[in-house]
């Protein structure tokens, strides 16, 4: 029997020759690190190679408590040299080889399925929250303490220094966010048993010593960008979860410890086993995915039957935030938002949800910020149904570096094809408006001296409209539809806004005020609009409570407004303005067509007005 154990001293193989039981050998296979009596010298690990059979192992900084340790400009951990701070390679016959650097607490290290080596580091000084990279050789991970431990440097030289390699650590594949997932993460473990662990196949299991939990994580390529999610799996377990390893018969033991920092568990240590009876799991969230306008939710049972749409879109929140590395002690969570749903598509099995957000730009808050955590939250009565017991709260935390690709090209439409007409004639006679307001020059641009909307004498249910529009400074006009009662058509429709957003005025109000967004309730994705004097194109595609809005090439609105069932608060808990009192989801979906005129005292102008009804 042989063992290979990691102390902090070294890395040892320990062997029972004689077969009695009794170790009698024991081979130092490498000690070539610093070693001394600050607590927090850990030695992580080892895992192992598959593919050559040597170990990596990865090396804690100290605590400088006593101030005898190189900082790096970080405010506790440090190193005396030595290669603290560094993951190694130890070859199988012995030895040791520097592989990676600027590590802080990577107390958990696994070697996946496919052969690459992960480690994740603890929340800290340069960690804004603990952090799951992939190990790469000769890569910077982001504490700069240990790089005094590269050839020539020193801790003056200012090769080393943050403001000179901050910029060139890796970026963690997933976040753990602080308190809400973990504190102190341990190892991992992916599950391999090919279903006998549940429908978590190819996952990642990784536990936290703090909390006392065990999570998954999911991962996925977008754009040859590595991101993920972490979903928590079980909790209030007995200790610290440490070291998690799936069993032959595809069960999970679990290794745990509350020494040195105490565990939500309670006790000292602890050895769990977690089985799959084979019964169908619990509800849960199994994976979440990204697309290029939100996200793909897949879950392990089928929805109730009797649940419509806006019932689970209710019942879905959805926050996200970012962090920021710095030398000081871990991260704020910054630039926290309530993100918008704005429309929410259930497959037939009803076990998959596609959730589409009212924007997915990601706003740039601090230089160092991390990839952006989306915090999903899924929780309502009656959602598995009557008989379904139901976890409370059930949760994903997506860390989001970039949404994929569109998987097609956003187009406004050919509107010479059959089916498209003019939406008013040259004479505007078949329009309603005050008379002498609004013309139409013989080169068909459309203007008004007022503010007085032109309707449409037509009504139109379903229907693409395709136009151009351009502003003057300060423009605040718009493009209504589905006007129920045009003597009072604020209530009673809903209005695409149209806005100089370059204006003092309207650049500083509320986003579902500015140019593309639906107003006063829905902000655009992006802002779009050209300058004042250029023209724009845009296009309203209504079906049903179904809109998609394009601005100039851009899809800013793509919403299903049956959401929007409160008369004064919107999905995201925003206020409506008292004006429009009327929930979206009780308006006709059948009216007018209107053109805001001259408000604010600002013109604008139309033309290439081209509409097209659809079945």
């Amino acid at each position: 029997m042989v063992v290979v154990a990691g102390h902090k001293s070294g890395l040892s193989r320990i062997s029972d020759t004689s077969g009695d039981g009794l170790a009698d050998r024991y081979e130092v296979l490498t000690d070539a690190f610093s070693y001394h009596g600050n607590y927090h010298s850990y030695v992580h690990g080892p895992v192992r190679d598959p593919g050559t059979g040597d170990y990596f192992i990865t090396l804690n900084l100290a605590h400088n408590n006593d101030g005898g340790y190189f900082n790096g400009g970080g405010k506790y951990m440090g190193t005396a040299g030595g290669y603290r701070g560094w993951a190694a390679r130890v070859p199988k016959a012995g030895g040791f080889e520097p592989w990676a650097d600027g590590l802080r607490s990577p107390a958990s290290l696994g070697v996946a399925p496919d052969g690459r080596l992960w480690y994740v580091d603890n929340q800290g000084e340069y960690v804004g929250t603990s952090k799951i990279f992939v190990v790469k050789p000769g890569a910077f991970y982001g504490p700069p303490a240990g790089l005094i431990d590269r050839p020539g440097m020193t801790p003056d030289s200012p090769e080393i220094a943050w403001e000179a390699v901050k910029h060139t650590k890796e970026a963690a594949v997933v976040l753990l966010p602080q308190l809400k997932l973990a504190n102190s993460p341990g190892n991992m473990a992916w599950d391999t048993t090919d279903g006998g662990f549940g429908p978590f196949g190819g996952q990642m299991f990784i536990g936290d010593q703090t909390q006392s939990v065990l999570m998954r994580v999911a991962t996925e390529t977008v754009d040859e960008v590595e991101q993920g999610v972490a979903i928590p799996f079980a909790r209030e377990l007995e200790s610290g979860i440490m070291r998690p390893v799936f069993l032959p018969d595809g069960s999970l033991l679990l290794g745990q410890t509350g020494r040195g920092w105490q565990a939500k568990g309670g006790k000292v240590s602890s050895l769990q086993r977690v089985v799959w009876d084979g019964a169908p799991v619990a509800p849960a969230i199994r994976t979440m995915e990204v697309t290029d306008t939100g996200f793909k939710v897949l879950l392990t049972r089928s929805l109730g039957e009797e649940l419509e749409v806006a019932d689970i879109a209710a019942a879905i929140s959805l926050e996200s935030w970012t962090y920021r590395d710095a030398p000081d002690y871990g991260s704020d969570e910054l630039g926290s938002r309530t993100e918008t749903i704005t429309r929410v598509v259930l497959n037939e099995a009803r076990d998959e949800l596609t959730v589409t957000l009212g924007t997915t730009l990601q706003p740039q808050v601090h230089e160092m910020q991390t990839a952006r955590v989306y915090h999903l939250e899924l929780d309502g009565p009656g959602l598995w149904g009557e008989s379904t017991e139901q976890e409370p709260g059930l949760e994903a935390l997506y860390i989001l570096h970039r949404f994929a690709p569109a998987t097609e090209a956003v187009m406004h439409p050919d509107t010479t094809t059959d089916g498209w007409r003019d939406l008013l004639a040259s004479d505007l006679s078949n329009a309603e408006f005050p008379h002498g307001v609004w013309t139409s020059s013989e080169a068909g641009v459309l203007t008004a001296s007022a503010d007085e909307v032109l309707w449409t004498k037509q009504d139109y249910g379903n229907f693409d409209l395709d136009l151009e529009f351009k502003t003057a400074d300060g423009t605040n006009s718009g493009v209504i539809f589905h006007a129920s009662d045009t003597g009072n058509w604020i209530p009673n429709s809903i209005e695409v806004q149209i806005a100089d957003d370059y204006s003092p005025v309207w650049s500083t109000r509320d986003r579902t005020w500015q140019c593309g967004a639906l107003f006063g309730q829905l902000a655009a994705a992006r802002r779009a609009v050209h300058s004042p004097g250029e023209w724009n194109r845009m296009t309203v595609s209504v079906r049903g409570r179904e809109v998609v809005v394009l601005l100039n090439g851009h899809r800013v609105i793509d919403a299903d407004t049956g959401l929007w069932t409160s008369g004064t608060h919107n999905p995201d808990g925003s206020a409506i303005p008292a004006w429009l009192s009327t929930p979206w989801a009780e308006l006709a979906t059948r009216g007018r067509i209107g053109l805001q005129g001259k408000h604010a005292e600002a013109p604008v102008w139309f033309r290439n007005l081209r509409v097209r009804d659809v079945d």
